[in-house]
């Protein structure tokens, strides 16, 4: 945000806030002021706060008129005054908020591509107009940041409203002040963060007993937000704080949602993870091993009965693929066997011949399909060079067809069972006598031999146990 970061940040020791007779601004006075005061108003809505020196420079103004707009506002209680090695500088002052800034739509949170961290604030009622302040300078940095207004449990739903923004909540900011570190609801509120293993990021704005403290936040670096403290440099290190090691950090936050979820839901089946997404949580948690915050329990059980069930699903595709095989192989040598005797017996009936010649190559496709079959299964048990060299062999047998036996149902399996394999051995170079993409794949003609090209320039031989030649 460069400059505008700068200002938005100002802060100053010993800083008096001016009494206004109303609330503070609304988002519908804006719409009934004079445009000057409009411009003015959106104008350190931005820059958080400003002299009226600064303001008329950016707006073009003259100075004594921007005074005498600044004036009215601050007369209306729309703006208060902050006094600043003996300058006078304006800041906008809000409504007091109410309600309960929770998220709404869990899987639009979920799969937010937004590169800062979304925050949930827990805080002490008495400490709610500097909460406000945080909330608007951390919104300004373009990021999700809920909250409780209300700080009380008013409905029947209050606590589960809480718990959705904690569990969503890739950082949980506590504010601190005695109020805070006294407050049973602050309490529960640390409790439900430190029970998923949350990032916890502490912030003081009022002085506390250490010993008051929650222990899992007495053993953090603080960060110091209070009022004699330098705001710009504080808040600084609290964004640095918020987005370290964003991908890890939202990754258990994805991961933890997920598994809630499946939880709550008798842990069926249905909602465990599958594929990439089960490769991608075994990373996360490897690198749980040595990063904070650590996978809780529940991430380890969801992440293991996706493992077991996609292990099972695999076992039992592959062995259906080898019974269609097995199946396939006994029909095409029954159909060769039937051909042989017409011919020996000599057959010349045309009708005969030609329901031999057809079912022939009826076999050689259902052949060819049963090995495109086989090839997936072995991918997806593991047994990548297996699938690879079997790739090949439908594919060899496909160039043997026939043109009109080429299809392109026929030609499609072939090349997925291909493109999957190929892309397989450019991604974890497994035929590592290449320095560079491995381009195309064949089988020898006694099918004993391996060739494979690539973008290296280099050509080379293997076995069919994946040894170079």
């Amino acid at each position: 945000m460069g400059d505008d970061l700068d200002i938005l940040l100002k802060g100053h020791p010993g800083r008096k806030r001016a009494r206004s007779r109303v609330p503070g601004l609304k988002v519908a006075d804006i719409l009934t002021m004079p445009s000057d005061q409009q411009s003015l108003v959106n104008w350190l809505m931005r820059h958080y706060e400003a002299a009226p020196q600064i303001i008329a420079n950016h707006l073009k103004q003259d100075v004594e008129q921007v005074q005498k707009s600044l004036q009215a506002l601050v007369d209306q209680g729309f703006l208060k005054t902050i006094e600043k090695n003996g300058a006078v500088y304006y800041r906008v002052k809000l409504a007091p908020k109410s309600g309960r800034q929770m998220p709404k739509d869990v899987w639009q949170v979920l799969d937010s591509n937004l590169q800062k961290a979304n925050v949930f604030i827990s805080y002490s009622r008495p400490n709610k107009e500097f909460v406000q302040e945080l909330h608007s300078a951390l919104e300004a940095t373009s990021r999700e940041v809920w909250v409780d207004w209300e700080n009380i449990p008013v409905a029947v739903d209050w606590w589960q409203e809480i718990q959705l923004g904690i569990e969503l909540a890739d950082t949980f900011v506590f504010v601190l002040s005695p109020d805070s570190v006294a407050s049973k609801v602050c309490r529960q509120e640390i409790e439900e963060a430190i029970k998923h293993n949350k990032r916890l990021v502490p912030v003081v704005y009022q002085d506390v007993d250490p010993s008051q403290v929650h222990p899992e936040l007495s053993r953090l670096n603080w960060i110091f937000l209070r009022p004699q403290d330098d705001f710009e440099k504080g808040f600084k290190g609290l964004l640095e704080a918020l987005d370290q090691d964003l991908e890890y950090v939202r990754t258990h936050t994805r991961l933890l949602v997920r598994a809630l979820e499946w939880d709550r839901n008798g842990r069926d089946n249905s909602y465990l993870l599958r594929g990439a997404d089960l490769e991608r949580a075994n990373h996360y948690l490897v690198q749980g091993k040595k990063q904070e915050p650590r996978p809780t329990a529940l991430h380890h059980q969801y992440v293991l009965a996706s493992t077991e069930l996609e292990s099972s699903v695999r076992d039992s595709e592959l062995e259906q693929q080898r019974q269609v095989l097995a199946e396939q192989q006994r029909w095409l040598k029954l159909v060769t066997a039937v051909s042989v005797l017409a011919v020996a017996m000599g057959i010349t009936s045309w009708g005969l011949l030609r329901q031999s010649q057809y079912a022939q190559k009826a076999a050689e496709q259902a052949r060819i399909r049963a090995l495109t079959q086989s090839s997936q299964a072995l991918f997806l048990s593991d047994q990548r060079f297996e699938a690879l060299i079997t790739a090949t062999n439908a594919g060899q047998l496909f160039q043997n067809l026939d043109p009109e036996q080429q299809t392109a149902d026929l030609r499609s399996q072939v090349m997925g069972a291909l493109q999957q394999t190929l892309f397989w051995v450019q991604e974890r170079n497994r035929l590592e006598g290449h320095t560079g993409t491995v381009w195309q794949v064949a089988f020898s003609p006694d099918g004993q031999k391996l060739a494979s090209v690539s973008a290296d320039g280099t050509i080379r031989l293997w076995g069919l146990d994946g040894e170079i030649l």
